[in-house]
């Protein structure tokens, strides 16, 4: 393993980063307390048209991204505080604290302490800003990206086999590490997973990196800096906003930025989509966790989940075979705006392990016509047609969220309808105007709420809960709902179950849908399953999946999307199947038995499982945690 202290890369990239302006000025407090210049602290990706008519007209009101959970609650305390904002002469691009950085890092050098243990700790109620975090919001500038880091406390992780080459060549689901847990040797049987293990830092040669919040202290020094070509995907809603990122990242060796178009009403880039490469195999990583050390178990307070696989290089001779899964991806990084030799490394990938599995994404923008079936919600409904999955109704649908937009009854419906593989452009076009529409009158049958009502549960915290976890309500600050939307007569609250971690005293960044239909499906091959589940960056939100309408002047139907979002499909089946066929949908336990797609003969190896992460079955929820910058 090499060690950063000696890479003259690093520490020049390092130097340049912790240059001091040759100002000194000291950060200015404002003395303006007037109430109404709220600091909207808000992980949501959802960007509703409430929220915009709400925004106060003082020119001195800004949207901040925290770098921790304790410190967005903290910072809509009180008017003054949130009023306070380094100025450009003591802080970057980043906000950075350039003393406190310089400090920082020299003391991780004079450790040298092995990078597969991890600095972590429990934020306290009284934490200072001092790390270096880019937090991306809707709208922001770089003056208004901050910092607070988790104070360090080393842990020492249990090593769990090796770490490098193709681990998972068929996929698998793992929750983020949470310190102090005993861990299983075998990498496959072992149900979490750290950054470090996910990056494989020593063989990395090309890494797309994307998130909407960035701990940049936190994440270098994972990361072979200077050796490893890196694309940073982050958002730049604004033109000033992607110069200052462009100026800063020039310091780093072999870093490019990324930022996905994000014109009009696209207020978020929300997906978290990693594409790691490295000489043997290419590893995708779909997590629904920000490149933030919180988000990564680190202090034990929230905890995510992360779809990983391993796919071979092409060999010579072998030809590039596209799957529904590689050509989503493609389609999705294209629209981002990669560099080209990304798709050149991914042409020289063997997708072929990927034929059971869908991706699905979110591009942001307007779609029209056919092409509004081509992403968001309708993607779904079609990745799941082309699959072979498609069912009519009946089926059972858990969707695990950490954030709610400002949801409706239809919006669910057409949620539900998508999983069934009913894209709703029928709908709105009718039958004879839609390519390759299926015959299936199941999938296409009209469904309703009061028909789902039963069916659909949406799993969100209660203030209680977050009150008793293990970071109490000062870090419940990246897991949003907000009481306005709650309080209008057409929120479905009938669906909202209480969201509780099977892993005691955790908060959950989740966000997973878990599908159970009335019977067996068969896909293409007629290969038969009993349920899928999803996992990726898509929250409860319409932001996040999309808005079917009809354009008024072109009378088409058009999919407005704000966020960009991305996803995977992971098809299931039971383990024992039984002659008998069975008379309603799968347990929850079809999710936690089955053989994820692994064959191991002459094995010992127990099942591996998706992981359900909340307690199943559950209250419904009457009293949710509200934040958003309008409470707690």
């Amino acid at each position: 393993m090499s060690n950063d202290a000696e890479d003259p890369d690093l520490k020049e990239a390092i130097r340049l980063s912790l240059m001091e302006s040759t100002s000194s000025a000291t950060t200015p407090k404002s003395t303006n307390t007037n109430n109404d210049q709220i600091v909207v602290i808000d992980d949501s990706d959802d960007d509703d048209d409430d929220q915009k008519k709400r925004k106060p007209s003082n020119k001195t009101n800004t949207k901040e991204q925290s770098a921790t959970p304790a410190a967005a609650v903290a910072s809509t305390t009180s008017s003054s505080a949130a009023a306070e904002k380094p100025s450009a002469a003591s802080s970057s691009i980043l906000g950075l604290d350039r003393r406190g950085m310089e400090r920082e890092r020299l003391e991780r050098l004079k450790r040298s302490a092995p990078l597969s243990s991890s600095s972590e700790g429990r934020p306290s109620k009284s934490q200072r800003s001092s790390g270096n975090t880019m937090g991306a919001t809707a709208g922001s500038s770089s003056s208004n990206l901050f910092n607070t880091e988790l104070p360090s406390r080393p842990i020492s992780i249990p090593a769990i086999g090796s770490r490098n080459g193709p681990i998972f060549p068929n996929g698998i689901v793992k929750k983020t590490y949470i310190p102090g847990q005993a861990r299983d040797p075998n990498p496959i049987l072992e149900p979490t997973i750290t950054i470090d293990e996910v990056l494989q830092k020593d063989s990395l040669e090309v890494a797309v990196l994307s998130s909407f919040q960035w701990h940049l202290d936190w994440l270098l020094p994972k990361l072979n800096v200077g050796n490893t070509y890196l694309v940073l995907v982050m958002q730049g809603k604004t033109e000033e906003d992607r110069k200052e990122k462009e100026e800063f990242f020039r310091q780093l060796p072999r870093t490019k930025v990324c930022f996905p178009p994000m014109p009009g009403q696209v207020s978020c880039m929300h997906s978290k989509l990693q594409l790691l490469f490295h000489n043997t195999h290419t590893r995708v990583a779909i997590p629904t966790a920000n490149l933030v050390n919180f988000d990564w178990g680190e202090g034990g307070i929230m905890e995510n989940m992360v779809f990983l696989i391993d796919l071979p290089v092409l060999r010579v001779g072998e030809e590039y075979v596209e799957t529904q899964f590689s050509r989503e991806l493609v389609a999705f990084c294209r629209a981002k705006g990669l560099p080209e030799g990304i798709f050149n490394k991914l042409k020289r990938t063997n997708f072929a392990r990927t034929k059971n599995l869908a991706f699905v994404h979110s591009i942001g923008g307007s779609h029209m016509g056919t092409a509004a079936r081509t992403t968001g919600y309708p993607l779904l409904a079609n990745a799941v047609k082309e699959m072979g999955w498609s069912v009519g109704p009946g089926a059972e649908l858990d969707f695990v969220t950490s954030s709610v937009g400002s949801l409706t009854r239809e919006f669910l419906t057409n949620i539900y309808k998508a999983c069934m593989g009913n894209d709703g452009l029928r709908e709105k076009l009718g039958p004879t105007h839609i390519e390759n529409d299926s015959e299936d009158e199941g999938v296409n049958q009209n469904v309703n709420w009061d028909d789902i009502a039963d069916k659909f549960r949406l799993y969100f915290p209660t203030r209680n809960y977050v009150a008793s976890s293990n970071g109490g309500l000062e870090n419940g600050g990246t897991i949003c709902a907000r009481r306005e939307w709650w309080n209008k007569p057409t929120f479905p609250k009938e669906c909202v179950r209480e969201c509780r971690s099977t892993r005691q005293g955790m908060l959950m960044h989740n966000k997973c849908i878990f599908w159970r239909p009335k019977v067996p499906f068969a896909n293409t091959t007629g290969e038969r399953w009993d349920a899928w589940a999803y996992v990726g960056s898509g929250n409860s939100s319409e932001s996040a999946w999309g808005k079917l309408v009809m354009d008024r002047s072109t009378k088409q139907p058009k999919l407005n999307v704000r966020n960009w979002e991305c996803g995977v499909v992971i098809p299931v089946k039971e383990k024992d199947r039984r002659l008998v066929e069975r008379n309603g949908p799968s347990d929850m336990s079809v999710f936690q038995e089955h053989r994820f797609l692994y064959d191991l003969p002459n094995t010992n190896i127990k099942p591996v499982y998706i992981p359900v992460p909340m307690v199943y079955p559950s209250e419904v929820n009457n009293n949710p945690w509200f934040f958003g910058g309008f409470g707690g």
